[in-house]
């Protein structure tokens, strides 16, 4: 909190936190990031706090949020993972809103009930935190756009709009450094049904551009039954 004071001192205008304690030269991380800290200095600081860590979901960014009351949430593993998080966030923050407000009406509807089964007591004993989580989620959700009309893409496609984003704007240094920067990203946004398929090893394998946009393309086939899969999916 002494450094939080002394940034703020300086001049800070907005202080992102990642809340993770640092790790070894045998392990980068030292266990899950400690939100409760986040919190605490949001509580201490009058600037703008943005929070970092253990942020994997959209769920998992907007229970952030609510846990560390800060201003907005940053992700880096979670977006690479899947890009869409994002669009996730925002459809889950609308709908979490409209679960508690009708959370909140049924409890109020049972509180006048004489007779309740140990769920519908649960329910109304809960209605004080369910109002409170109302208030954080409503200030939350009320700073968003509105939710997504359309689901966001699923992983096959979100892949393929890499590919023809980098095929458009490919990245400095040549084509050694764009197929790296393929392999490495198609392999987090497919990693689960690359691995299904046996397929790892082929994108990693891969000489250009083309050939990953292919082993998605047969990964996506098979995943989807429009090509038959041989071999034993692990």
């Amino acid at each position: 909190l002494s450094f939080v004071r002394q940034l703020r001192d300086a001049g800070c205008a907005l202080l992102a936190v990642h809340g993770r304690y640092r790790g070894s030269p045998m392990r980068r991380r030292d266990g899950p990031a400690h939100l409760d800290q986040v919190a605490l200095i949001k509580q201490r600081l009058s600037v703008p706090v943005v929070t970092n860590g253990n942020v994997r979901s959209g769920a998992e960014l907007v229970d952030s949020l609510l846990l560390t009351g800060a201003d907005g949430a940053m992700t880096a593993e979670g977006a690479l993972d899947d890009p869409a998080i994002f669009a996730k966030a925002i459809a889950h923050a609308h709908a979490e809103r409209s679960r508690l407000a009708a959370e909140r009406r049924r409890a109020k509807a049972l509180k006048a009930q004489r007779h309740l089964t140990e769920e519908e007591a649960a329910v109304v004993r809960g209605r004080k935190a369910a109002k409170a989580t109302l208030a954080q989620i409503k200030a939350i959700s009320s700073a968003l756009p509105p939710p997504p009309s359309a689901a966001p893409p699923p992983p096959f496609a979100l892949a393929e709009q890499y590919i023809g984003l980098v095929e458009e704007h490919p990245p400095p240094g040549g084509a050694a450094a764009l197929l790296s920067h393929a392999v490495f990203h198609l392999r987090r946004l497919c990693r689960t049904p690359l691995a299904e398929f046996g397929l790892l090893a082929d994108l990693e394998a891969c000489k250009s551009l083309a050939a990953c946009a292919d082993v998605i393309r047969r990964c996506r086939a098979f995943a989807e039954g429009s090509e038959a899969f041989q071999g034993r999916r692990r």
